[in-house]
């Protein structure tokens, strides 16, 4: 099984586009090539060919291995919880999102398509996975693109139902940067793999099948990623009253042209209908608010989308229970990017000031922080001090009362 492949030999190149890029691919079979006749056959090479032909990529480093999980795919420094029916993995120092990074790409694409709903895992875990994965990729300075699930013959129907909500879920989850993996290929009626697509074991594609899952890899452009002049920092909701507060901050470059929020609002996790657009506005780093005044009752979920000129993106979802209680204060994750810092994942009631704590498992106090003016949700960069290897205690707190902890490891 490869577990490092460069694909230098792809495509005999003449001269290569300057501001080419690396390619990083991590996953199971299928982005290790698994179906197809030879490895040149296999999506990843198709794509490698297609992108080199147009100057705007150098190499491909595919370090994909068969048989794996989004586990396997976590950063060196995550530490799996205990328990579990299956058991968690530890992640693979050798091809999982750390290792991608130290090799040197500027894109990094994460095929997980359906292990992880084949063994037994949730869906809930299976996405949580992916977005740690992803938010190392991009806190890292990278440009990350996640590929749906895909059809397999070889479960059973209420899996295959799970897929599709997988899917779904993912094309939520990173609206601009999933790769649909499934339609192409899938047999809407049996949730399966189409019969031209099938490799024939139940799993994996043949040489059609990989042809037609490059095609969107190609069609959606990754390795020509334009960014937006103005980026989102921060979006939250938050209860006033009986109201829902949605706040966002932005921070603008001054390079771009007039920007529209649209605010997006479903009550399902699947179809989001907007609710409320800003219209074109002078772009700015600002912070802007709307009230929803009619709000249904229950769990609501709310997104962003905004444009500028001819592109547009959208933030993260963000959900919050109406009913009468408001939000509370919690930590989503934490995750160590590097050696001397952490990043948290803050969920607050409302906009304003935290302090923060990190203990050992002693209760001796490591460090203390004041936050201010912090918007209700925010991924939160924390400097560490010196620290022994061990377990520690991150723990928050808010003014009105608000308290939440959750542990880390050092090693």
């Amino acid at each position: 099984m490869r577990c490092l492949l460069l694909l230098s030999c792809c495509l005999a190149m003449g001269n290569l586009n300057l501001s080419a890029q690396v390619l990083g691919i991590i996953g199971s079979s299928t982005a290790a090539g698994e179906g197809a006749s030879t490895f040149d056959s296999s999506w990843v090479a198709i794509s490698t060919r297609y992108y080199k032909g147009l100057g705007e990529l150098s190499n491909t480093i595919d370090i994909a291995v068969s048989g794996t999980t989004t586990w396997n795919g976590m950063p060196s420094s995550f530490i799996p919880p205990s328990g579990g029916n299956p058991a968690p993995l530890p992640p693979d120092p050798n091809h999982n999102v750390t290792k991608i990074l130290q090799l040197g790409s500027n894109v990094v694409i994460i095929g997980y398509p359906s292990n992880d709903i084949a063994f037994g895992y949730t869906l809930a875990q299976y996405l949580a996975n992916l977005r740690t994965i992803y938010d190392s990729v991009v806190a890292a300075g990278k440009v990350c693109y996640v590929t749906t699930t895909q059809p397999r013959d070889d479960i059973a129907t209420s899996l295959r139902q799970l897929a599709l909500q997988g899917r779904d879920s993912i094309l939520n989850e990173f609206p601009q940067q999933a790769l649909n993996f499934w339609d192409p290929v899938a047999d809407p009626s049996t949730l399966g793999i189409l019969t031209q697509y099938s490799y024939g074991d139940g799993i994996h594609l043949n040489n059609a099948g990989h042809a037609a899952i490059a095609l969107v890899a190609e069609k959606a452009g990754i390795m020509t990623p334009t960014p937006l002049p103005l980026t989102l920092t921060g979006f939250g909701a938050s209860m006033v009253g009986g109201d829902v507060l949605l706040q966002w901050t932005t921070a603008d470059d001054g390079s771009g042209g007039p920007v529209v929020f649209e605010v997006q609002r479903n009550t399902d996790s699947a179809a989001f209908l907007p609710v409320y657009n800003t219209g074109f506005m002078p772009p700015a780093s600002r912070t802007w608010t709307w009230m929803d005044n009619a709000c249904p009752a229950g769990i609501v979920f709310y997104r962003l989308r905004w444009l500028q000129g001819s592109q547009e993106k959208y933030s993260k979802i963000v959900s919050i229970d109406h009913s009468g209680t408001g939000t509370t204060l919690h930590i989503d994750k934490v995750y160590r990017p590097g050696t001397s810092e952490l990043m948290a994942q803050l969920e607050l009631p409302a906009p304003g000031n935290a302090f923060l704590t990190i203990h050992d498992l002693a209760g001796r106090l490591i460090l203390q922080k004041q936050y201010t003016s912090l918007p209700p949700s925010i991924l939160l960069p924390i400097t560490l001090p010196p620290m022994a290897a061990g377990e520690y205690i991150l723990r928050v707190d808010t003014p009105g009362g608000g308290l939440a902890s959750k542990p880390f490891v050092i090693f």
